[in-house]
């Protein structure tokens, strides 16, 4: 079994404004905390019953639970799905085709290897790209998603 990335909880609110509505077996929902410490429902209650509410801190995207969810129920969750998971609905839902490159002797230029990612899309105009650079490959496939997401909502908001 590999080892696989998910998306960060910014990430997947970004994703569900721009439409993905696949479904992913992890979600991120409402963290519930005490004093900077994670609690259950039976202790938010407790906590209720006894007057201190304001004492309780709702966290939105707070916490990664394993649960199936696909973003079309509207509760206050995110579907949570891996970088890759991601990187495939831009390109076959959006049209938007992300890439990573790695350029492990760059050291002479950079001080250490490093990992370009690029996004190429219709909606960037004929032969355009948008590159950046990341230490990690994690790192550089979600940035590059990010800058995807960036370019899609910001297009909504103009429409």
């Amino acid at each position: 079994m590999g080892y696989e990335s998910f998306v960060s909880s910014e990430l997947a609110k970004k994703l569900k404004k721009a439409g993905f509505v696949w479904g992913c077996d992890y979600m991120y929902g409402l963290a519930v905390r005490h004093k900077g410490k994670e609690i259950d429902e039976d202790e938010e209650y407790e906590l209720k019953a006894r007057g201190k509410e304001n004492e309780i801190e709702y966290i939105d995207g707070g916490m990664r639970y394993r649960m199936y969810f696909d973003n079309t129920e509207d509760f206050g969750g995110y579907a949570c799905p891996t970088l890759s998971v991601a990187q495939r609905w831009l390109r076959e839902v959006k049209g938007m085709f992300v890439t990573i490159d790695y350029f492990p002797d760059s050291w002479r230029e950079h001080g250490s290897p490093f990992f370009e990612w690029k996004v190429r899309s219709a909606k960037l105009g004929p032969l355009a790209c948008i590159t950046g650079q990341s230490q990690t490959y994690d790192g550089a496939l979600e940035k590059c998603i990010d800058k995807c997401l960036e370019i899609l909502l910001e297009e909504d908001e103009n429409n």
